[in-house]
């Protein structure tokens, strides 16, 4: 869908964010198809949301759904690296396309006119809080539960790429560096790329992380991060110099090595 046609059915009265699926969509077929793809086509000023919010972020329903475009890890950054070359990355840039329909598809009900904002939360408690929580840049954490929007002043989003259960490194306290209530910056062991702000009340400090693989069918390992406490349940089959081998209640076998912290 190029410029025009995004005028034309905005003009027409169509959703804004029904016309950014319908172009994610197209772009999806074409990309399943191996046709050519116009990049100018997939920039702000072709966007139906930018064009209706006047190419402000801050109103944007991706923005009020906790989705915005411009943040590192979102779906439209990834979609924008991965145009440069998709014929070598087809199936990630699938995904991202997939996760970006997503995404507006959970946005639009913040385009709707009955819809009223949460109220802003009370962040000075939340700064105070974390900064006397004790964790700091490079302690190991694991993420204990899903928080909401606003829950104890924490003023950001849970986000569906957010993990629970996993264990990873803190690589920043945000209001160490200025007085925000964003959450601390957590990057976890199954993306390294990806930074994403967890409140400090859904953080437990760990001693260690375990990298545990677990049998595929196709006989290859995939790895996951957890703590020991995550092993509790499983049964030990045996031990070797680099692994420990571990087993459930069926038959799919994990095994694991420790890295200390």
């Amino acid at each position: 869908m190029n410029k025009e046609e995004m005028t034309d059915k905005l003009d027409a009265g169509e959703s804004p964010s029904d016309i950014s699926i319908e172009k994610y969509r197209e772009l999806y077929c074409k990309v399943m198809l191996n046709k050519p793809i116009n990049k100018a086509d997939m920039q702000s000023d072709t966007c139906a949301l930018c064009k209706t919010n006047s190419g402000c972020c801050e109103d944007c329903p991706l923005t009020l759904s906790g989705h915005k475009c411009t943040d590192d890890g979102s779906a439209w950054r990834e979609i924008q690296d991965l145009l440069d070359n998709p014929d070598h990355m087809k199936q990630m840039l699938l995904n991202a396309i997939d996760k970006m329909i997503s995404e507006l598809k959970e946005a639009k009900k913040y385009e709707e006119e009955d819809y009223e904002p949460e109220e802003e939360p009370d962040t000075a408690e939340y700064i105070r809080k974390e900064q006397a929580c004790g964790l700091k840049v490079g302690d190991v954490v694991k993420i204990t539960r899903k928080a909401e929007y606003g829950e104890r002043g924490w003023a950001n989003s849970w986000t569906k790429d957010m993990k629970v259960g996993y264990v990873g490194k803190i690589t920043a306290i945000c209001s160490d560096n200025e007085d925000n209530a964003s959450g601390i910056d957590v990057r976890v062991e199954e993306e390294p790329s990806s930074n994403y702000s967890y409140p400090y009340f859904v953080l437990e400090k760990v001693k260690s992380i375990l990298i545990v693989e677990f049998k595929m069918p196709d006989e290859t390992w995939e790895k996951s991060g957890c703590d020991e406490e995550d092993m509790k349940d499983l049964t030990l089959v045996t031990t070797t110099n680099k692994y420990t081998y571990y087993c459930d209640s069926g038959t799919i076998l994990y095994r694991v090595e420790t890295k200390e912290d």
